[in-house]
């Protein structure tokens, strides 16, 4: 039983470690005119596929 908890222990120490240890990608950081547009762009492409829905004009009245 010894054994078996001496590896689960070491099992963590090693994951914490290795996941501590990592290279972390280092963060960029865009210009807000940059975050405009790609927002922009993320509206414009929803509206497309909303608008290529056949969907009724009032989902209340479906009867």
């Amino acid at each position: 039983m010894t054994h078996l908890l001496t590896a689960v222990v070491a099992l963590a120490a090693g994951w914490t470690l290795g996941h501590r240890t990592r290279p972390h990608p280092a963060r960029t950081r865009a210009c807000s005119t940059c975050d405009e547009a790609a927002v922009r762009g993320e509206f414009t492409a929803f509206h497309q596929l909303i608008a290529g829905l056949d969907l009724p004009d009032d989902p209340r009245n479906t009867a």
